[in-house]
């Protein structure tokens, strides 16, 4: 009887975190589907904002926009040793520079705004490409150490990839 109670219960369990992982799941969809809608947005609509009390710079933001969009349109994120020397020389700005255009439009240090598309583009790819494996990836979105990209896919995204995946095929996260 005993056992039945504990086994009643553990199924019980395991549906109310099922539930809650399908729920999860379809959040981060809907999460990265805004994402995108907001990255839109901002490369077409060239909206004017005067200099004004809040620190705009249209010039900086321009070179942020046309940083942003270079990351994007050529992947660089992907590159698994993608460092501030890098894009900085792309730029052709200051260390000092960089870092503040950064903190200022991103909202992000750089390695956090890095590791963020990767991820992005790590959840799509589990999505799509179920013939892969995890650690592949991980590394085709340039976090080759699957330590690292579990922990960091479970920070952002509260699951771990493999459970992504299966909660993506199982339809728990259609978009």
């Amino acid at each position: 009887i005993v056992v039945l109670v504990l086994f009643i219960r553990v199924m019980s369990f395991n549906r109310i975190i099922r539930r809650k992982n399908i729920a999860a799941t379809k959040a981060i969809n809907d999460l990265i589907a805004y994402k995108e809608q907001l990255s839109y947005l901002l490369k077409t609509r060239q909206e004017k904002v005067s200099d004004g009390d809040d620190g705009f710079d249209e010039d900086d933001h321009k070179m942020f926009m046309r940083l942003e969009q270079r990351i994007i349109s050529e992947q660089l994120f992907l590159k698994p040793k993608l460092s501030r020397d890098d894009v900085i020389a792309i730029l052709g700005i200051s260390k000092n520079r960089f870092a503040s255009l950064f903190t200022k439009y991103s909202g992000k240090s750089f390695n956090r705004y890095i590791n963020d598309m990767r991820l992005d583009y790590a959840a799509e790819q589990l999505k799509k490409n179920t013939a892969y494996s995890v650690e592949a990836i991980a590394a085709d979105c340039g976090i080759p150490v699957r330590q690292t990209f579990y922990r960091l896919f479970t920070e952002k995204f509260g699951l771990t990839p493999a459970e992504y995946r299966r909660l993506s095929a199982d339809g728990g996260a259609d978009d």
